[in-house]
């Protein structure tokens, strides 16, 4: 059966996309395990998103799962699973150090986002285990994007949604914008 057969060859995308039809296409008795899977099988970090989902900038073409992630990002941000602490180091621990890039990692961003601010304090919780470049690193993820209104209103949904919970975060959201805005200076 291939998810035995693949199962020893981690990161292996015909596992990623079998534990993903066993957790959430065909439900039965494992699927809670089939989706334990699945999250831990999302990439880890940044590097490991773009190998998957991410464009092969020689050739201009999207990597394996460039065109899928409609249907596994919206399962992997509303996992039920897993804690909501997991899901956010986990959330975090992609961010770190990411770049907007068109398509799936542009999704992937925008529903981070969206998910720091509906589980902001969890969030920020979090993200204060980090360090501060890290932590700057991430909110300049969630600001990059090529338009400055965009940008700029990104910006403001983190702050307006951070400030309650932690008034010095938003001097790391500050800085992640000001971050974001000098590489799209650049480009």
């Amino acid at each position: 059966m291939l998810i035995g057969n693949t199962y020893a060859q981690k990161h292996s995308v015909d596992f990623y996309k079998e534990t993903y039809r066993r957790g959430f296409v065909t439900l039965k008795s494992d699927t809670i395990k089939y989706q334990k899977i699945f999250f831990n099988e999302f990439p880890s970090n940044f590097k490991e998103l773009k190998k998957l989902y991410g464009w092969t900038e020689q050739t201009t073409y999207g990597r394996t799962l460039t065109y899928v992630p409609p249907y596994y990002f919206t399962r992997f941000f509303e996992i039920a699973c897993v804690s909501h602490k997991a899901l956010t180091k986990k959330i975090i621990d992609v961010s770190v150090n990411a770049v907007w890039d068109a398509d799936a990692i542009a999704l992937f961003q925008r529903a981070a986002t969206q998910y720091a601010i509906t589980y902001n304090k969890e969030f920020v919780n979090e993200l204060q285990n980090r360090s501060k470049a890290d932590a700057i690193s991430v909110w300049a993820f969630y600001c990059d994007y090529e338009s400055s209104y965009y940008r700029k209103e990104a910006y403001n949904k983190l702050v307006k949604a951070t400030a309650p919970n932690n008034k010095k975060m938003v001097e790391l959201i500050t800085a992640g914008y000001k971050k974001a805005s000098a590489r799209r200076k650049n480009h």
